[in-house]
């Protein structure tokens, strides 16, 4: 029997700085008169993740694009998925390529819609794209 870890598998946090008091009393005044354009600036803050310091991509394996999807494949056999957190991207995970593979597995590793290579796609399918 497989033992399951109970130990969290990211690593790699990304910490925001916290918003100014000027800026919230800014916000709340501003909330106040036009609701309307806060409610869009919060959407635009809530779809824009933050950028990655580091490249994402992980040298060896074979790129892919599928739409705006960019990732990469390594080995053959039953297939993983590498799936980073919000603001991260694949490059985060390449510590996992070489064992998984040499554990006889098909890696996937891609950077989810606006992170890392990713371009951004729609909120829901067919819906319109987040604001930029």
């Amino acid at each position: 029997m497989t033992q399951l870890s109970t130990e969290k598998s990211t690593t790699v946090r990304t910490q925001l700085p916290p918003v100014p008091p000027l800026v919230r009393s800014a916000v709340g005044a501003l909330d106040r008169v036009a609701p309307e354009l806060v409610a869009r600036g919060a959407l635009r803050l809530w779809c824009t993740p933050a950028r990655a310091k580091h490249p994402s991509a992980i040298l060896g394996g074979t790129a892919f694009r599928t739409g705006p999807i960019a990732g990469q494949v390594w080995g053959d056999g039953p297939t993983v998925y590498l799936v980073h957190g919000w603001g991260g991207h694949r490059g985060q995970l390449r510590s996992l390529v070489e064992p998984l593979v040499a554990a006889g597995l098909r890696v996937v590793a891609y950077d989810a819609p606006a992170h890392g290579d990713s371009g951004p796609v729609p909120l829901v399918v067919g819906g319109p794209p987040c604001p930029r």
